[in-house]
């Protein structure tokens, strides 16, 4: 099948279809739509949901191959809402993989065979090749009911078995006697007049009382009288400050450091003791693997923060999960428990350097702590303790990777989250103030949409929408102009970089919060440190605007979410 439509006149059909299926309130139960051809320049999309079709009008087609194919209804409206381009090609292959292509973008998507579909139109095109088939079939048919008819009164003499009916004698039956109940005889004891009661004087037996007093001796207090050194004047040691100035780069997608105050001093610092020159370093003027595709430098941040050997630092205590900031502005000093979500729709592990490459990367570029020692980093969502954390990561690939490739830890895979991890996750985004951060980790967006069905029972009074790139995740911190490239480009591509699909990151506000990020560009794969055979080379999909982003995704939990103490910090 191969047709070309406009893209305009396909999105209004599919809107049609959802608009009539939204009014018999079965919008929720479409999950697939079935685009067929009906002459050689029409087409018409329809949607099945229990017992109902919602078929849409003609629309003018350009057909070149006919024929019917049914896809993911999530898959197809995503990629026509953020496709580009007047006309759409559409392509099914012999593989069942229905190609997309709009202007520069394309999409491959999953095609679901229909069996009924497939045998009533084999059937048809057998039967206008060669009418004598019906001929064959009745007459096969015929023989087939007589053969069965004959057989029904055939009896075949040797099964048959020769029987003797007897009378059996009438039988009488026992009456069952029910024997009495005895009661327990007691038997009465008669004393021995002989013996007779005699007083006994009572033996008291006596422990002396009085317990011996312990002579405590009293502290005495020793004065001391030390004398001072009249050599010595007193002074107080002088504050000793470094003053650093950020060049300020002109091209507006290149990230900033956070900077409150700039003044002319040149970029350098001398050591406290060493008395050597540590900042002047910005780096190699060279990309670095996909932050190439960025216009930033690559630089590794070494002379954009000062030694922070002397800063204060902030503990949260081990056992707890929280966040605490302390300071003003971007001049802050803050320590935040990281916390994985461990689940049952992915491999929930994926990635598991990425996480500590990003707690090195906070300690060697900001004053930031981060660590994942409450519980080793990761909690179920029916753990109450969940609740406390600021900060959420929750990532997996799609369920037919995970089953091939045998990654599912903790047994079998689950359909969808629990009625009870749907409660505990809504009151931890609702209630507690927590932030959400979902990586997919590829490849077909089938575990992003099964998550999303999850967060529309989670959260049904909320929607993702798209995060603007003026938003204030994108200058809590760093100065970002855009999301920064992640590991998507690399999905099905060989290893070589592609464009990415997602312009925009998306997300769900409560109220003016945002609650939930909704990543579908594999930024976990980024900050890993490993490499895996099965991915694109550490060189290529490591990149620092990643870790960037990363931050300050954090840096926006604890200056707007729940679970972090502010007392000490003043924006």
């Amino acid at each position: 099948m191969k047709i070309k439509i406009k893209h305009q006149n396909l999105l209004e059909a599919v809107k049609s279809v959802q608009t009539l299926a939204s009014r018999r309130k079965a919008l929720n139960s479409l999950t697939h739509i079935t685009i067929e051809t009906t002459s050689e320049q029409t087409a018409q999309l329809s949607a099945r949901s229990r017992d109902l079709l919602f078929s849409s009008d003609q629309i003018s087609t350009q057909v070149i191959r006919p024929g019917k194919v049914t896809c993911s209804l999530e898959q197809l409206g995503m990629f026509l809402r953020e496709g580009l381009g007047e006309e759409i090609t559409i392509t099914r292959t012999q593989a069942g993989i229905m190609t997309v292509n709009c202007g520069n973008q394309t999409i491959e998507i999953e095609t679901i065979i229909n069996s009924d579909s497939i045998g009533l139109s084999l059937l048809h095109r057998v039967f206008q090749a060669s009418p004598s088939v019906i001929i064959s079939l009745l007459i096969h048919l015929l023989l087939a009911i007589y053969i069965a008819f004959n057989l029904r009164n055939y009896i075949i003499e040797e099964d048959k078995i020769s029987v003797d009916f007897v009378s059996i004698p009438e039988t009488t039956t026992r009456r069952m006697i029910k024997k009495p109940v005895v009661d327990r005889i007691q038997r009465r004891i008669t004393p021995d007049p002989s013996l007779r009661m005699t007083n006994q004087p009572k033996i008291l037996v006596t422990s002396p009382t009085s317990v011996a007093e312990t002579v405590q001796r009293r502290p005495v207090d020793i004065q001391q009288n030390v004398d001072l050194n009249p050599k010595l004047v007193d002074q107080k040691p002088t504050d000793l400050t470094t003053q650093t100035r950020i060049p300020m780069t002109t091209s507006p997608s290149r990230v900033q450091s956070p900077t409150d105050t700039t003044s002319n001093t040149p970029l350098n610092g001398a050591g406290l003791l060493s008395n050597r020159f540590r900042s002047q370093s910005q780096g190699r003027a060279e990309s670095l693997g996909i932050s190439s595709m960025l216009n930033s430098t690559g630089a590794k941040d070494s002379g954009q923060v000062s030694n922070f050997s002397m800063r204060e630092l902030v503990i949260i205590p081990k056992d707890k999960l929280g966040a605490k900031i302390v300071g003003s502005g971007n001049e802050f000093s803050a320590h935040i428990k990281l916390v994985r979500l461990k689940h049952s729709l992915s491999d929930w592990w994926q990635d598991p350097t990425a996480v500590p490459s990003f707690i090195k990367w906070l300690q060697d570029n900001t004053k930031i702590t981060a660590d994942v020692d409450f519980e080793g980093g990761s909690l179920v969502m029916t753990d109450e303790r969940i609740l406390d954390a600021p900060f959420i990561f929750m990532t997996g690939h799609d369920r037919d990777i995970v089953l091939n490739r045998s990654l599912a830890k903790d047994g079998p895979l689950a359909e969808g989250f629990s009625r009870k991890e749907r409660i505990a996750m809504r009151k931890y985004l609702i209630n507690r103030g927590g932030l959400l951060f979902f990586d997919d980790c590829g490849f077909n967006g089938n575990f992003a949409s099964r998550f999303r069905r999850e967060l529309q029972s989670v959260l049904p009074e909320f929607q993702l929408a798209n995060i603007p790139h003026d938003h204030k995740l994108y200058k809590v911190y760093y100065q970002l102009a855009e999301p920064p490239t992640g590991g998507d480009v690399f999905w099905n591509s060989g290893y070589k970089p592609k464009q990415t699909q997602f312009k925009f990151q998306k997300g769900i506000f409560i109220g003016n919060r945002l609650a939930v990020v909704f990543n579908r560009k594999d930024y976990l794969c980024c900050m890993e440190t490993s490499e895996v055979d099965s991915r694109a080379r550490l060189q290529d999909r490591r990149s620092p605007d990643v870790h960037r982003f990363m931050t300050n995704l954090l840096v926006y939990a604890m200056k707007y979410g729940g679970n972090t103490d502010r007392s000490e910090y003043k924006r």
